[in-house]
């Protein structure tokens, strides 16, 4: 049976509809699957510290054998 680990990075919102602020998700999912993690699902609720909309992106990765 695989093992998992997990992470979650919190993002704000903010501006996601324009081309800068899609292209700074992809950078962000990117950059975690070269390191082998996998986007295993997102959510997203309404920001208290901050104005926007927060959201949630959850990897996966198996962990080593052993």
């Amino acid at each position: 049976m695989t093992a998992w680990e997990y992470t979650s990075v919190p993002m704000v919102a903010a501006g996601f509809e324009d081309a800068t602020g899609i292209e700074n998700y992809h950078a962000i999912m990117n950059e975690y699957g070269r390191q082998g993690w996998e986007l295993a699902g997102l959510t997203s609720y309404p920001g208290r510290l901050v104005e926007g909309t927060i959201v949630l992106l959850v990897f996966k990765r198996p962990l080593p054998a052993g």
